[in-house]
């Protein structure tokens, strides 16, 4: 199968290319950058595609591929809801792109990433597909909007779209060093971790290599629909920092700062759809994901 990924050199993205080429897939690497694209897969027999993301830049890349995966978006950051409004157009314009360069190109499949972030904390856990969307921020929303863009799409044309509601990631390459990874980088280091209020926020996390394994299926299982893709479980910051310092030989140098108020959250999602129709779960235990991840480092 040809397949073209957007947002290729992103840090979901390497690790989807990686995924499908070592699966015998012919692989299409589109990206903004040619330099980053070329310095990224060096080392990699992918195809590359520089593209603006505009229609017509888009179709060259497009051309002749079986499936699309879409992952290229912009970023929330911790800007209020009213200021998000440059990501809220950004994504939304992208899938839009996106869609009629598939269309154009007659691909029949198409694979985009959307988040978590189109549920609230207000709603009953596990997070499941049945319920309403209801995103707390401009991210969000831009991510229910491309989920509504698929569904218009896929019931006036012969194209199949999933759209996949992915968890916290984490993994080697991670850039944004959330909570997550900056309890890595300094264990890694040997250095204090430091946790706020108790360590009782518990969330859904997931490792890069599950999420490149969901990615996979959905384009191969020919589907459309919204899918949970997470570890379905929540893991509190506390577990997490305990059991990084444990394997980075880092036991013991945690402190936690009760000086900041944190209201804990409790979330995860339920992954039983993309177990029945993707075929698809989380392989990779919290315990296996940081050793996987020491021996990168």
């Amino acid at each position: 199968m040809k397949v073209a990924v957007t947002g290729a050199t992103g840090f979901i993205g390497q690790y989807v290319v990686k995924r499908l080429l070592s699966s015998g897939h012919t692989v299409v690497a589109i990206g903004r950058n040619e330099t980053k694209l070329r310095e990224t897969f060096s080392d990699e027999p992918v195809q590359l595609h520089v593209s603006d993301y505009e229609v017509e830049s888009l179709r060259g890349g497009l051309a002749g591929a079986d499936a699309v995966v879409h992952l290229a978006a912009k970023r929330a950051g911790f800007e209020s809801t009213i200021t998000q409004t440059e990501v809220f157009h950004t994504n939304i314009q992208l899938t839009k792109s996106v869609f009629r360069a598939a269309l154009t190109e007659n691909v029949q499949n198409i694979c985009q990433s959307s988040s978590i972030s189109v549920y609230s904390l207000s709603q009953d856990i596990p997070f499941s597909e049945e319920q309403r969307t209801m995103p707390p921020n401009m991210y969000g929303i831009s991510k229910v909007m491309c989920e509504n863009m698929a569904d218009i799409l896929r019931h006036n044309y012969d194209i199949n779209i999933a759209s996949l509601r992915i968890s916290s990631v984490y993994g080697f390459g991670e850039r944004s060093l959330g909570v997550f990874m900056t309890f890595v980088e300094r264990a890694r280091d040997n250095k204090q971790l430091v946790v706020h209020g108790q360590g009782k926020d518990a969330r859904d996390f997931i490792y890069v290599r599950d999420v490149a394994c969901a990615v996979e299926a959905a384009i191969e299982s020919n589907i459309s629909g919204v899918f949970n893709i997470g570890s379905g479980k929540a893991h509190s910051i506390f577990e997490i920092a305990t059991k990084i310092n444990e394997i980075f030989d880092n036991s013991g140098n945690l402190k936690f700062d009760k000086s900041v108020d944190v209201e804990p959250m409790h979330h995860y999602l339920d992954c039983s759809k993309a177990a029945h129709q993707l075929d698809w779960e989380a392989k990779y235990s919290l315990t296996e994901a940081i050793k996987d991840m020491k021996k990168i480092y």
